[in-house]
């Protein structure tokens, strides 16, 4: 055997499982590099996609139809916010006009409420003094007491007040004093207008009057049902009631135990009375029998 052929023959061919391991490793790489190639064919396409919309950005941009467009739409959005504007500036000038006015008239009236007398026209009823329901009830002293046809106006004048007062939106669940003033001076002139006969009472008390009462009640019954949230200050008042004797006051208790003492010694003066009457009755027969 020549050298050249020793060596060709020392250089035996790959057995069967070389040949699997070489196939196996090759085609993980093939995966491999197919997988990197696949991702770089999805970024490749994103990135000519992100080139496309940025093109076409740009061209939109430039273009002149577009543009005209988009000024126009900001053009009139800008039209519209000043006209918003303009109209909230003149609503509040007129509420502003209104508010002085309102204080104008109130100044005029408390001008008037603290003038003599005699300055006062003939026609108006000054309110009474004192607390009404108190010291005076409003329906006698408008001049409705007494007489079926009186009550039934004045039980009109409440219902027309009442309706009144709730399509005004007046504050029903605060005090009288916490209404606004100029929520209170729209009312009284829509009452005066609605109902003619309120003009004669000087500065409206009596409408005052009486839907201060209405709210008053209302207030009351929705506190008892629990419809509404009892003031901070007058809950010691509830406290106070629910730990109050059903039964009454201690005063009233004592009152009752005495009225009972007194009737119950009145039954035994009487029964006291009539032993002795009876007594004295058989005395006098038995000596007529002697």
């Amino acid at each position: 055997m020549t050298p050249s052929n020793a060596r060709f023959c020392s250089q035996t061919p790959a057995t069967p499982l070389q040949d699997r391991v070489n196939d196996a490793a090759m085609q993980a790489v093939v995966s491999k590099i197919a997988a990197l190639e696949l991702e770089l064919a999805k970024e490749r396409a994103e990135k000519d996609q992100l080139a496309a919309d940025l093109a076409q950005a740009q061209e939109d941009i430039m273009s002149g139809p577009d543009e005209q467009q988009q000024q126009r739409e900001h053009e009139e959005l800008w039209a519209e916010l000043e006209a918003i504007q303009q109209e909230l500036e003149d609503e509040r000038q007129r509420a502003a006009d209104l508010e002085q006015q309102v204080k104008e008239q109130l100044a005029l009236s408390d001008a008037r409420r603290n003038a003599p007398d005699n300055q006062v026209s003939d026609s108006s009823v000054l309110r009474p003094k004192g607390t009404a329901g108190l010291n005076w009830g409003i329906q006698t002293a408008m001049g409705l007491g007494g007489g079926s046809r009186k009550n039934e106006f004045y039980k009109g004048i409440q219902r027309q007040l009442c309706d009144l007062s709730m399509s005004a939106q007046l504050n029903w669940e605060t005090s009288w004093s916490n209404i606004p003033t100029v929520d209170k001076a729209k009312f009284f002139y829509a009452a005066r207008d609605k109902i003619p006969f309120l003009k004669q009472f000087h500065n409206n008390w009596a409408t005052e009057e009486i839907v201060k009462q209405y709210f008053g009640n209302k207030r009351k019954n929705h506190y008892r049902n629990g419809w509404l949230d009892v003031p901070e200050r007058y809950k010691h008042l509830k406290e106070t009631s629910a730990k109050r004797n059903p039964l009454g006051s201690r005063v009233k208790r004592v009152k009752a135990a005495r009225i009972a003492a007194q009737r119950e010694g009145h039954r035994r003066d009487r029964t006291a009375q009539r032993a002795l009457a009876e007594e004295q009755n058989e005395q006098e027969e038995d000596m007529v029998m002697d």
